[in-house]
């Protein structure tokens, strides 16, 4: 069913949103969670209601590119990580581009441009990412290298310990508003990274079992977008596969 909503009664939805997750995420139930995991980002980019694309992962690694060992690497990964935090006028993906994630992103629509003989130079690819693509995870709490079977683990032996659900819920609730950030932002076109995170959302793990299964079966959405799982962006696809299946998506929506 269709879901009815206006830009300014989704943004001030989204905000709140966020806010509350940021209320939990600081809590004193999740302070053991955070001594391991510091971190969260929601929003990679800023609120754009309605928006060509939407790019959803399954959840934050490191923003300046790699594990931040040294002091400097540590304020600025920090730096990076609070600066995304609630609703914000950045995207990560231009503005942090030395993560491999947010390479492949940028590399993908350049190569899009490309096949469509649009001569868009660097800038104009990167301004055009920022005007029409938002993005966020299916889980908001950074854990690097850890991985997110590691975070699953970690949050549930805390729980144990506590007689608690505190961490399990918080991860829970941020999988509920990741969401809730499509049905009120509501993108013509959704791309799930990778084969986690499309059976994390659209496509059942018991019926899709591979990426190339979800690939052959795009999905429609309520509000009459459509949804595509692609190769991960943090790795190379077979030439222009990815690439034309996007440009396949923006035809058709």
């Amino acid at each position: 069913m269709k879901v009815e909503i206006n830009e300014i009664d989704a943004r001030n939805e989204v905000t709140k949103l966020l806010n509350d997750f940021d209320v939990d995420y600081c809590s004193d139930d999740i302070s053991q969670l955070r001594e391991k995991y510091p971190g969260y980002v929601a929003m990679y980019t800023k609120f754009i209601f309605n928006p060509e694309i939407a790019i959803r992962g399954i959840n934050p690694s490191w923003f300046i590119g790699k594990e931040p060992l040294s002091t400097q690497d540590k304020e600025e990964e920090v730096l990076r990580v609070n600066s995304l935090r609630g609703l914000h006028d950045l995207n990560a993906y231009i503005d942090y581009p030395e993560a491999k994630y947010h390479g492949g992103v940028k590399r993908t629509f350049k190569n899009i441009f490309d096949i469509a003989e649009l001569k868009y130079t660097d800038d104009e690819i990167g301004m055009w990412i920022k005007e029409n693509v938002v993005g966020w995870n299916n889980c908001f709490i950074q854990t690097g290298s850890e991985g997110i079977d590691n975070l699953y683990k970690d949050a549930a032996a805390i729980d144990r310990l506590n007689y608690n659900s505190s961490c399990i819920d918080l991860i829970k609730k941020s999988v509920s508003v990741a969401k809730k950030l499509e049905r009120l932002m509501q993108p013509k076109i959704i791309i799930y990274a990778g084969l986690d995170s499309a059976q994390e959302n659209r496509w059942t793990k018991q019926k899709y079992k591979t990426l190339e299964s979800i690939k052959s079966s795009p999905k429609l959405t309520s509000w009459g977008g459509k949804a595509i799982g692609v190769k991960h962006f943090s790795y190379n696809d077979k030439p222009s596969v990815r690439e034309f299946q996007i440009i396949e998506a923006m035809q058709e929506k």
